[in-house]
């Protein structure tokens, strides 16, 4: 199905077609999946950096201020659960192993290993592979960006641009994270209030709706963040008004996109999880998952690219319409 662009004499592609365009572009450069299998055959075979030291000591401190059972449970739960620090390099990209974890990938004693981190370095450690996760993402990106605007995918100036775009990702990170607490701090102060006054019953469920909505429509306002830095070269702040105007204005087909790749990149998990059952399934199952997540991010360049000149446009005519 095409939508019309008025007044520019053509028709931009709808979800599934601009999807299908994306799987025919990877078709012709099939190397681009392997940065996603790289990385999954180091979260499956290399160390895991383990943060137990850390989760114990948070849980040893919470019990000596006296919080429930119940938080500490939490907190040693999320340490069985996260149980390698190095996923923190997909921050950006998904893998399989990420998707899944890795405690449903074949074990293979004889070549992989844990490492536990002393307490003290997970975070900083944290901090450092998240960072250098997003610059690996953004590298990534970059990549199908240039393909999409029909550049070589890998060229001398690919590392500038890489570290470029992944500055003016963490900057959007920093952003997003004052916003959040802006807007978080008030609702624990009312949350705390209710609590003190007798009315948590009431008001800790709106609290918890409220945040549950406003997280939702951050998600997808700030959705085509990665699409605006890539391609249209913006800053963080730029990258994010981009975002939310494409949104705002392409609202039903951005959603109908977002719904598809959600689906996709959810379901296709659990699909390929029956070839991990073994160690020669696996392999299949890393380069499967990667061409699927890869078609999509070139799905969600394309999807931006045909839309935003069309949304600045009519910004644009708007403006003027609105002076004269």
């Amino acid at each position: 199905m095409n939508v019309s662009q008025a007044g520019a004499g053509r028709t931009i592609p709808g979800v599934i077609d601009t999807i299908g365009s994306a799987y025919a572009m990877l078709n012709r450069q099939p190397y681009l999946v392997m940065m996603l299998v790289l990385l999954d055959l180091v979260y499956w075979l290399g160390p895991r950096l383990s943060p137990v030291g850390f989760t114990a000591r948070v849980t040893q401190w919470l019990g000596q201020a006296g919080a429930d059972s119940q938080a500490q449970s939490l907190v040693q739960d999320f340490g069985a659960q996260f149980d390698n620090l190095l996923l923190l390099l997909s921050v950006l990209i998904p893998t399989l192993v990420f998707a899944l974890g890795v405690d449903r990938m074949p074990q293979l004693s004889a070549l992989s290993w844990s490492v536990e981190v002393p307490w003290w370095l997970v975070p900083p450690l944290a901090l450092t592979l998240a960072a250098l996760g997003v610059l690996v993402g953004m590298g990534y990106l970059t990549m199908l960006g240039r393909l999409v605007r029909g550049q070589p995918a890998a060229s001398t100036g690919l590392p500038r641009a890489a570290l470029r775009n992944g500055l003016t990702m963490i900057g959007v990170y920093l952003v997003l994270l004052g916003l959040f607490v802006l807007i978080l701090m008030p609702a624990i102060i009312t949350s705390v209030l209710s609590v003190i006054i007798g009315i948590e019953a009431l008001i800790l469920p709106i609290v918890s709706l409220f945040l549950f909505a406003l997280s939702l429509w951050a998600f997808l306002l700030t959705f085509f963040v990665e699409e605006a830095i890539v391609l249209s070269q913006a800053g963080p702040l730029r990258a994010l008004y981009l975002s939310y105007h494409l949104l705002r204005s392409q609202f039903w087909p951005a959603v109908r996109f977002i719904v598809v790749v959600m689906i996709i990149q959810t379901g296709a998990p659990i699909a390929l999880s029956l070839f991990t059952a073994t160690p020669w399934g696996v392999p299949f199952a890393l380069v499967s998952y990667a061409y699927l997540i890869t078609g999509l991010a070139l799905a969600s360049m394309i999807f931006y690219r045909d839309r935003i000149s069309l949304v600045l446009a009519q910004q644009a005519s708007r403006t003027v319409s609105s002076e004269s």
